[in-house]
């Protein structure tokens, strides 16, 4: 079973919901260079993900060319920034209020 990202675990602008939501997949928690990373993530590559986070670790990008690979990976970074950046706000208004 895929696990797709719930749309208020993302801070995404109206074009990236509709364009790239679908393709944003994230993993659990697994032992670094083990084989059960390795079949998880191709799981999620089977499933049609372009983007797949992997907890505590790090993404991957997949695309059938290297330059999409490299543009995925690059919003993928921006994504998180903004989740970490938007995560934190909220916390801190939790916080102040």
């Amino acid at each position: 079973m895929t696990h797709f990202l719930n749309e208020s675990d993302l801070f995404l602008d109206t074009e990236l919901k509709y364009v790239l939501k679908p393709r944003i997949c994230s993993v659990e928690e697994y032992t670094p260079k083990t084989h059960e990373l390795a079949k998880a993530v191709a799981n999620k590559v089977k499933d049609r993900c372009g983007i797949v986070y992997l907890k505590r670790y790090g993404v991957v990008a997949v695309s059938d060319n290297l330059g999409m690979a490299l543009e995925l990976a690059e919003l993928a970074e921006v994504i998180a920034a903004r989740n970490n950046f938007f995560a934190g706000t909220a916390n801190l208004l939790k916080v102040i209020v």
